[in-house]
């Protein structure tokens, strides 16, 4: 059986999560557990943004309840995301075996949102002074300097086509250059708690600024809407304004028009920034 409150309620998802169990239950098999478990992460939170906005707030609203039992979470999050729960939750963790299915005979699931981008203002508040105030990174750790430009010059796809002269452009407003992917969680913590203005292409990376200081500007770089179909992302910029954040969109042309957001790369008109990066200095 499907339980609602566990998955997102877009259209069509719910036939596309019976086609999944369905393929888990025939083809995989399975581990069985007895004792008391509990489970924070969905079938997107390999996604660092649904980790950030989703596994976490729903470890926070759960960590009262959860001392005795042990938390479930998929091998592959064991490099990249273990650290994260740290401030949350010390217990201990199973570590579900790739290709395996778990059956639990008693597993606590707090309840996913309905939707990405459906922000608790008082939770992510929560979560911001738990992870930069009782954990906070002493100033200067990473010396990156207050103004940061996030790359996906490394990822395989959503890049900025013209990423030299954009990054010579910033490197004159003295934005140090930043590829999360190279850093540990708490080093890209201990970045953001440093920043007073962030510019990044649309992309996860953006979801650290849950760990920004109230007053850092963010300036996204997005994909121009071309079609009818095509409407501009507001996630982060709903998570800004959530967070107390300044926010600037700056809308760009893609490369292959026939390729969607999360897909194109664009090409930042610099001419365009210049005009709006000396504002956003103003501001710190």
């Amino acid at each position: 059986m499907l339980i609602d409150e566990t998955i997102h309620q877009y259209k069509g998802k719910r036939s596309h999560f019976w086609k999944y169990a369905l393929f888990q239950y025939f083809f995989r098999r399975s581990v069985r557990l007895r004792g008391q478990y509990f489970v924070i992460h969905n079938h997107w939170c390999p996604g660092y943004y649904h980790w950030i906005t989703e596994a976490l707030p729903r470890l926070l609203h759960c960590s009262d309840v959860v001392a005795n039992r042990t938390l479930v979470l998929p091998e592959s999050f064991k490099d990249k995301l273990y650290e994260s729960i740290k401030p949350l939750f010390t217990g201990e963790v199973f570590w579900i075996p790739q290709n395996k299915n778990l059956v639990i005979e008693n597993l606590l699931i707090p309840e996913t949102p309905p939707f990405s981008g459906v922000y608790d203002k008082d939770t992510f508040i929560q979560l911001r002074q738990l992870y930069t105030e009782r954990f906070k990174v002493p100033s200067g750790t990473m010396k990156k300097g207050s103004r940061i430009y996030v790359s996906r010059a490394k990822a395989k796809q959503r890049k900025v086509a013209n990423e030299i002269e954009l990054s010579s452009l910033l490197k004159k407003y003295n934005f140090s250059i930043i590829h999360f992917e190279e850093y540990t969680f708490w080093q890209q913590v201990a970045i953001m708690q440093e920043a007073s203005c962030l510019v990044s292409i649309h992309g996860a990376g953006l979801s650290n600024i849950l760990f920004a200081r109230k007053d850092c500007h963010i300036i996204e770089l997005q994909k121009a809407p071309i079609s009818p179909d095509d409407e501009v992302d507001v996630l982060y910029k709903d998570f800004s304004a959530l967070m107390g954040h300044p926010y600037t969109l700056q809308l760009c042309k893609p490369v292959q028009h026939t390729q969607s957001l999360y897909q194109a790369d664009i090409i930042v008109d610099l001419e365009q920034l210049s005009t709006l990066l000396p504002f956003a200095i103003n501001q710190e």
